[in-house]
């Protein structure tokens, strides 16, 4: 629209006389096919453009900036979406545009906007040393791949720990529209936020070896006889516990002498195992022999560590799977 206005009121310098004439511009811009339409042109430019080129402009501002701000991992909600549409509307001086609920709707199906649940938090400074965060994880693996060809794949070992719910459950609903507080039923509310504890432990080769390490959650900290007793006996796994049923510093202990030694004896194995104050303590490894171990790189377990990666994600997938078949 400018472009045919300029070249429409282009004037030769000497005779200050148009320099095309219609036939000319028509030639130009075929889409225009009468004169009437440049005063029209020239009334759409004072004013900011035609009404869907400022729609366009609104939209086009709306998405950079929903954009920018998840790019920054800043939380985005439909008040800041329609804020920011109105403030671009203002600056076009365009009085006519409403920031409906329909409006918002159909700019979020145009760019593939929904709601979703936050899965992970992190805090600025994380953010800002990505970088550093992707080096040592690069760094690391550089490391490793020097290192393992020195072992057998069977006695290239990762541990790591998983925390289960004691029940599960799911975060969404069917439910009715309008319901001012959604309500689920569950056996324990208790049991929802506080977790036993898996530390399996697996081969380069994709096998999981020794025993499974399963720390349970007790409140007195230690297994009652009854509890004893009631439990299922299985060789492949070693029980201990907990108030949390969490892993403790004292447990790593327990676990080397109950799981890692049995497994690898005297034999030369490679022990990858994440940054964790429990785990780091040199000490509780003095007694396994020909025994090296490397840690994974803070922040960084859930990029290269095989536990993180696949087993655990599948295991875990699995469990809830089952429990949504359950119920």
């Amino acid at each position: 629209m400018k472009r045919a206005v300029e070249y429409y009121d282009e004037k030769n310098p000497k005779t200050e006389k148009r320099s095309h004439s219609w036939q000319a511009f028509h030639n130009k811009f075929r889409r225009v096919t009468n004169k009437r339409y440049i005063p029209r042109f020239r009334k759409y430019l004072e004013s900011g453009g035609t009404k869907k080129q400022k729609l366009d402009e609104i939209d086009d501002a709306t998405y950079e900036f929903f954009k920018n701000a998840r790019e920054s991992l800043s939380f985005v909600h439909d008040i800041d979406l329609k804020r920011q549409a109105l403030k671009k509307a203002r600056e076009l001086d365009d009085q006519t545009f409403c920031v409906s609920d329909n409006w918002l709707n159909l700019f979020k199906h145009r760019h593939g906007i929904c709601s979703r649940h936050v899965t992970k938090l992190v805090t600025k400074r994380e953010t800002e040393n990505a970088d550093n965060i992707n080096k040592s994880a690069d760094d690391f693996v550089v490391k490793v791949q020097k290192i393992i060809p020195k072992y057998k794949p069977e006695l290239v070992l990762n541990t790591d720990q998983s925390g289960l719910q004691l029940e599960m459950h799911s975060n969404h609903t069917l439910s009715f529209e309008a319901e001012k507080i959604t309500v689920a039923k569950v056996r324990s509310v208790h049991n929802t936020t506080h977790s036993y504890t898996v530390q399996p432990l697996i081969s380069m080769e994709g096998n999981c070896v020794g025993p499974i390490f399963l720390c349970l959650k007790e409140p007195t900290g230690h297994l009652s006889d009854p509890v004893r007793k009631s439990l299922f006996q299985a060789d492949n796994v070693v029980v201990t516990c907990s108030k949390s049923g969490k892993l403790i510093t004292s447990l790593v202990e327990c676990w080397v002498d109950k799981v890692l030694q049995p497994t690898v004896k005297d034999k030369k194995c490679l022990l990858l195992s994440d940054y964790w104050g429990g785990e780091r303590d040199v000490n509780h490894y003095e007694k396994v022999k020909n025994l090296e171990r490397l840690e994974i790189p803070k922040k960084t377990t859930s990029m290269i560590q095989p536990l993180d990666v696949c087993y655990l994600l599948e295991k875990v997938d699995f469990h809830f799977e089952n429990f949504k078949v359950c119920t």
